[in-house]
C-alpha cells in the first residue's frame, strides 16, 4: 500500500523561501469571528504585498483592493495558497471548487468541527509567519475521482475528498449493489448501501458506519457497508491503484443514490454505475512539523479518542508482580 508524501517547505540555508504572492481566503458565511479573522489576515497581506483573492459570495463585504475569484475557472486565478476560515465544511467547499490541481490549503478552525482544520484562531500571526517564511510541512491527502455512467456514457465526474456513499435514498427497499474490483465481482451489497472513503474521510461517515480510522498519509480506499443485512459483512481496506465499480443491477427493486462528500447527490437508475479511482489531483494541507501530531490531536480533541480516567497507583508501593518462592 503506497503512502502519501509529506513535503517539507522550509528552505536550505542561504536560499529564499517560496514567495506566496496570490492567496485565496474563503471564510464561513455570516460568521463574525471569521470576518474579524479575515480583516486581520488581509491587513498582514497588505503589509507583505500579498494579493488577497476572495469568493464572489463575500465580495461586497471585502476591501476594494481584493480580487474576485473566477469560480468557473479556478485554475486561471494563479493561486499560491488557499486559506480557509471555518470548519471542515468550508474546506470541503474549497475542494469542490477545483476539478484539477489544488493549491496548498491552510485551515483555521472557526467551525463546530475542526478535524481537518488544525490551527486555532489564536495562532494566526504565528502560523502566517511560519507559512510566509516556508517553515511548515505539507501533508498530501489522497482524493478519489468518481465518474457516473448511464447507458455506458459518462454523465458526471466528481473529485472526492472524504467519501462517496451509494445508498437506497428514499426507497423503503434494501439497496442491491454489485461491486467490482478491477472488473472482478467482489460482492453484492444488500443493506442501506456502501461507503467508499479516503483515509482523510475515514473519520467521517466511514467511522460512523463502523469503519476504521486511517492515518491521512496512507493512500487507500476504504470499503465500508452501511447497515448490511449480513453478520459477516465487515469493512475492508483496499489499495489505491485499483478501479472500483458500484452498479445498480437490472433486477434491483429500486434505484440508488450516490452522495459525494455530503454536498452533491445523483440518482443511479438500473444498470447505471459509478467507477471510482484514485484522483491524479491530491490535496496538500499545511500542517505542523511532522505528519502525525495534528491527526492524533484531532482524534483526541474532536472524537475524545481513548478518553479514560488513568488508574491510580497501587498502595504501599505494591507493583502487582508475583515474586518467585
Amino acid at each position: 500500500m503506497q503512502a502519501s508524501s509529506v513535503t517539507t517547505v522550509s528552505t536550505e540555508e542561504g536560499e529564499q523561501p517560496h514567495r506566496f504572492q496570490r492567496v485565496l481566503i474563503v471564510r464561513k458565511p455570516g460568521d463574525p469571528v471569521a470576518d474579524k479573522l479575515f480583516d486581520q489576515i488581509h491587513e498582514s497581506f497588505v503589509m507583505e504585498e500579498v494579493t488577497t483573492i476572495v469568493d464572489p459570495s463575500v465580495a461586497d463585504r471585502c476591501p476594494p483592493d481584493c480580487e474576485i475569484m473566477d469560480v468557473d475557472n479556478p485554475e486561471t486565478n494563479r493561486l499560491d495558497l488557499v486559506i480557509t476560515l471555518g470548519g471542515d465544511g468550508t474546506l470541503l467547499y474549497v475542494c469542490s471548487l477545483f476539478t484539477e490541481a489544488v493549491p496548498p490549503i491552510l485551515s483555521f478552525n472557526v467551525g463546530s468541527l475542526g478535524f481537518l482544520t488544525p490551527f486555532s484562531v489564536d495562532e494566526v500571526e504565528e502560523v502566517l509567519g511560519l507559512v510566509l517564511s516556508g517553515d511548515v510541512d505539507l501533508l498530501e491527502r489522497t482524493r478519489l475521482m468518481a465518474t457516473v455512467y448511464r447507458n455506458s456514457e459518462a454523465v458526471a465526474t466528481f473529485q472526492v475528498m472524504n467519501e462517496i456513499a451509494v445508498d437506497r435514498g428514499y426507497s423503503a427497499f434494501l439497496s442491491q449493489l454489485d461491486c467490482y474490483c478491477d472488473g472482478e465481482l467482489m460482492t453484492t451489497v444488500q443493506g442501506d448501501g456502501i461507503i467508499i472513503a479516503t483515509a482523510t474521510g475515514s473519520t467521517a461517515y466511514n467511522l460512523s458506519a463502523g469503519g476504521s480510522a486511517v492515518h491521512p498519509a496512507i493512500a487507500a480506499m476504504l470499503f465500508t457497508p452501511i447497515c448490511p443485512h449480513s453478520l459477516s459483512f465487515r469493512p475492508i481496506t483496499l489499495p489505491s491503484d485499483i478501479t472500483l465499480r458500484v452498479q445498480v443491477p437490472e433486477q434491483a427493486r429500486s434505484t440508488a443514490w450516490a452522495s459525494i462528500d455530503g454536498r452533491y447527490r445523483i440518482e443511479l437508475n438500473m444498470t447505471d454505475y459509478v467507477d471510482i479511482v484514485t484522483s491524479p489531483y491530491p490535496l496538500r494541507t499545511v500542517c505542523r512539523r511532522g505528519r502525525s501530531g495534528d491527526w492524533f490531536r484531532s482524534l483526541r480533541t474532536c472524537l475524545d479518542w481513548n478518553v479514560r480516567r488513568i488508574q491510580k497507583a497501587l498502595p504501599g508501593g505494591f507493583t502487582g508482580r508475583l515474586e518467585p518462592e
